[in-house]
């Protein structure tokens, strides 16, 4: 009931905020908002790839924009993503006003936006003009998204990739920029030196667009999902898209980093990934206590310098690893993540508070957050698979857990416990005699104990094994 309460308070102050705050005839400046808009977005964009720092692009002699979206930008979603702009920024235009006038800008269309279906003569027009730049910036992405009809794969249009492939034919000086709300397959990268994502970025793409590719703006955004190599390595690739009527997720704990970090699978780019045009160093972590219990947190400071001579932004990320669960969990988890503005040679210290949240699990048997006693690392890094630091804590939990054994209740979980070991082993030599097999034992732990009545040939029976399990429910305190 109290959870219910604070939710609906929080309803309620929003609610009451928009009423107390209403103005009547009220105004706003739209230019002022298109470049918040533009600020925003350039955050948000990734810069997935810049081999041989190919961005950002210099000044001067010819650019060569490729693609139908640089005229026409896919900035937003269907169905309730949709949003009536206030303007909307030409890529393309952006490109010519922030390169300037002693930049020749060229534009090739690529592509038809109504089909996917490769045209000859567009793709024919894209090469020679390709051939023309010292650089060509291809605009493709995904044309149709929205809820309502799911994607059947992760490739990008045909059309959009033909003039990838062809333009990567006649120049080798290739940046890709990405419109899409979703992770696409990329067979094509090992031909292009640079890849923005700029995802879905709203009606200022354009413009911040144009910021980040020229250095107007540093890229600092980091990817909120996995970018998986293929369809198949994605953890619902295997229930997708279900059976008749039904669609069962079957990934339980382990959707996104955490099923790759389980399944020791290389995605094409891991979550929290982004690059800069700047280089950062993880030069420290330090935690203000080693061994905590669940009703204090813990700080751990992270000293984070930019060691390259242009400013920017690095998201530093914080992720606890369980090093002694005895429940399944996932390989290491985000619990905290800050974004540091850093000018050239700067060094900052960030600090995280973790409280008992950042350790514990949710435990079924009394349908709470638990954090279990043990050893807990802590990892910070650039992304999910770019682990830099690390520091280990010890924590103590205030919660005493009493066990639960019945009937189908295993020997191997008997055998966790000192006072269960010893039940475990009377029960095992009762079985299998004086004669101790460790590939017996093995055998046994996964047995539950109600097989005993037909595994132990009739030395256990129904009333041994109910003074057995009143005996572990006295000890243990389980009911």
């Amino acid at each position: 009931e109290s959870v219910l309460d604070q939710a609906v308070e929080r309803l309620l102050t929003v609610t009451f905020k928009a009423v107390e705050k209403k103005k009547e005839n009220a105004t706003y400046d739209p230019v002022a908002h298109h470049q918040l808009a533009r600020a925003a977005a350039r955050e948000c964009m990734v810069l997935l790839k810049n081999d041989e720092q190919i961005l950002p692009l210099k000044r001067g002699g010819t650019i060569a924009v490729l693609g139908a979206f640089a005229k026409n930008p896919q900035y937003q979603g269907g169905g309730s993503s949709r949003i009536n702009p206030t303007m909307v920024d030409e890529i393309y235009a952006e490109i010519e006003k922030t390169a300037g006038h002693n930049t020749k800008v060229l534009y090739a269309e690529g592509y038809q936006l109504d089909c996917e279906e490769n045209d000859e003569g567009l793709l024919m027009a894209a090469k020679a003009a390709a051939v023309e730049g010292d650089v060509a910036v291809i605009f493709v992405g995904l044309t149709d998204e929205s809820e309502g009809y799911d994607r059947q794969h992760l490739r990008l249009p045909e059309n959009h990739r033909a003039l990838i492939e062809a333009v990567a034919e006649v120049q080798s000086n290739v940046v890709v920029v990405l419109s899409n709300g979703a992770p696409i397959e990329m067979p094509w990268l090992g031909r292009v030196k640079g890849v923005l994502e700029s995802h879905l970025a709203g009606q200022a793409s354009g413009g911040a667009i144009a910021d980040l590719i020229f250095g107007e703006a540093n890229p600092c955004g980091k990817l909120a999902e996995t970018h998986p190599q293929e369809l198949r390595h994605n953890p619902s690739g295997l229930n997708f898209p279900g059976e008749r009527d039904r669609v069962e997720y079957r990934e339980g704990l382990f959707v996104g980093y955490r099923y790759y970090d389980a399944k020791r699978i290389e995605p094409l780019f891991p979550f929290g990934y982004g690059l800069s045009y700047t280089t950062f160093a993880y030069t420290g972590i330090s935690v203000d206590k080693k061994r905590i219990s669940d009703q204090e947190p813990v700080n751990v400071a992270i000293k984070v310098k930019n060691n390259g001579d242009m400013s920017g932004k690095e998201i530093i990320q914080l992720y606890v690893r369980d090093l002694e669960s005895s429940v399944i969990r996932p390989e290491k988890e985000l619990k905290a993540f800050a974004k540091v503005a850093l000018e050239p040679g700067e060094e900052k210290t960030v600090t995280f508070s973790l409280s008992k949240r950042a350790f514990d699990y949710y435990n079924v048997e009394f349908n709470d957050w638990h954090a279990e006693s043990g050893d807990f690392e802590i990892l910070v890094g650039s992304s999910s698979q770019d682990m830099l630091l690390k520091e280990t804590i010890n924590l103590s939990s205030s919660v005493t857990v009493s066990k639960k054994f019945h009937r189908n209740s295993t020997i191997g979980e008997l055998m966790n416990n000192p006072v269960g070991a010893q039940v475990a082993d009377k029960l095992i030599r009762q079985v299998i005699g004086e004669v101790d097999s460790a590939m017996m034992r093995e055998m046994m732990k996964s047995m539950p104990l109600r097989a005993l009545l037909n595994f132990s040939q009739g030395k256990i029976n129904e009333d041994m094994l109910a003074e057995i399990l009143q005996f572990l429910k006295l000890t243990f305190r389980a009911f």
